[in-house]
């Protein structure tokens, strides 16, 4: 699929992996959500503010509202910004519950909502098994400089970037409807293209 062209545009997207980042970024120039505590990561919260990430407290709930005013106003400016509504990454074999509270920042007519599937599918051109899942998704309490270090020096990976219709927000989809549909569309898709299926719907 494609993104849509020009205008602001909210991306919602499984997360399988700091490998995420770097994949999305090929498709076009994003800004990403992410946890505070990203931004005093040695070069990776130097590389998340160059890419104006929008740093997020998940410690306190009332910092959610800042955030999601943050969110609004970029979008609102005509950034593209790419949400893991999952709150967390996952082995990427299976999609965990969405988290609407941030798609209310998405909700107004003139904003795409794109949900977007990401598929580590292969390891030197051979289908990607579960035991071998952990060389690429960093997920739980994995450190990250010795997981990086070793997907680097793994060998090549496939990732196939799934880009799904944008969501008709002008019928008056509300955050929950959104994010329903949003996780529905990305669940259904990962289950199909491991087996061997695209689905894009």
């Amino acid at each position: 699929g494609a993104l849509p062209n020009g205008g602001q545009c909210l991306i919602v997207s499984n997360h399988v992996s700091w490998i995420d980042i770097v994949v999305l970024s090929a498709v076009a120039p994003l800004s990403f959500v992410a946890k505070r505590e990203v931004a005093t990561w040695p070069f990776f919260g130097w590389l998340a503010k160059l890419q104006r990430t929008v740093f997020v407290d998940r410690e306190r709930r009332h910092s959610t509202k800042h955030s999601r005013n943050e969110l609004e106003t970029r979008l609102a400016l005509g950034d593209r910004i790419v949400l893991f509504p999952e709150g967390t990454s996952h082995n990427g074999a299976s999609v965990l519950p969405f988290k609407s509270s941030f798609f209310a920042a998405a909700t107004a007519p003139d904003i795409s909502i794109v949900p977007v599937t990401l598929v580590y599918k292969q390891h030197w051109g051979l289908p990607l098994a579960r035991r071998n899942r952990g060389l690429f998704a960093w997920y739980a309490d994995m450190d990250l400089i010795p997981h990086l270090w070793a997907a680097l020096c793994t060998g090549p990976l496939t990732v196939d970037i799934l880009i799904h219709p944008a969501l008709d927000v002008d019928t008056g989809l509300n955050r929950k409807a959104a994010t329903a549909v949003s996780e529905r569309v990305i669940r259904r898709s990962l289950a199909a293209a491991l087996h061997g299926r695209l689905v894009l719907e």
